[in-house]
């Protein structure tokens, strides 16, 4: 996602305030994924398991803002 969201949305669209809420979402879900991959080779399964979630959350503010994203774009150039 990071090297995509920069080549195509960062740059053509830097005027909309909103564009660097994924990026910093995407960097928190890589951290919760770290901590998932150290908790399962410590056999931490349910810790493991409560970072997932986390993960998964963290997933859905990230398609939810960039839906939002999608919708100012296509607003601005109608």
């Amino acid at each position: 996602m990071g090297k995509r969201l920069h080549a195509e949305g960062l740059i053509k669209h830097a005027t909309i305030p909103e564009m660097k809420k994924p990026e910093r979402e995407h960097e928190t879900r890589l951290g919760l994924i770290r901590t998932i991959i150290d908790l399962k080779y410590a056999g931490k399964v349910k810790e493991a398991e409560i970072e997932f979630a986390a993960a998964e959350a963290v997933s859905n503010r990230i398609v939810e803002l960039l839906t939002a994203i999608e919708t100012n774009v296509n607003r601005k150039t109608a």
